[in-house]
């Protein structure tokens, strides 16, 4: 019976630990995030120096149209995602590539959508 108690007590421990690690994590992410929102963009339809003015300006469009709101064309082209994606592969916070004429190709975009939401939770 006492062993069951020792196992008991070590798989607590570990959970403490465990929860310590996801706490630290949580917290370097949002580090992260807020570092994030300072990487300049390069030039873009909304206009914006930064990644921060980026998403600022989304929500603004969002806000402004309500329901009329394009989440495919919110500064009146496609492919918007990818206006962020350009200054995390360039920056070197997502592995990846970029031509000569801007287009980026060969990146992880789960990653980079998370740095994205990353920076979101950090607004």
């Amino acid at each position: 019976m006492s062993d069951l108690y020792e196992r008991l007590k070590e798989a607590r421990a570990r959970s403490e630990a465990a929860d310590r690690e996801v706490e630290e994590l949580e917290y370097q992410a949002l580090c992260q995030g807020k570092a994030v929102l300072d990487v300049p963009m390069q030039k873009n339809d909304a206009e914006a120096g930064t990644i921060k003015d980026y998403l600022k300006s989304l929500l603004g469009k969002l806000w402004e149209e309500g329901e009329g709101f394009s989440g495919k064309r919110p500064f009146g082209n496609s492919g918007w995602e990818y206006d962020l994606y350009k200054p995390l592969v360039r920056s070197g916070l997502v592995e990846g590539s970029v031509d000569e004429h801007g287009c980026i190709y060969a990146f992880d975009r789960e990653v980079a959508d998370q740095i994205i939401y990353d920076a979101i939770d950090a607004l």
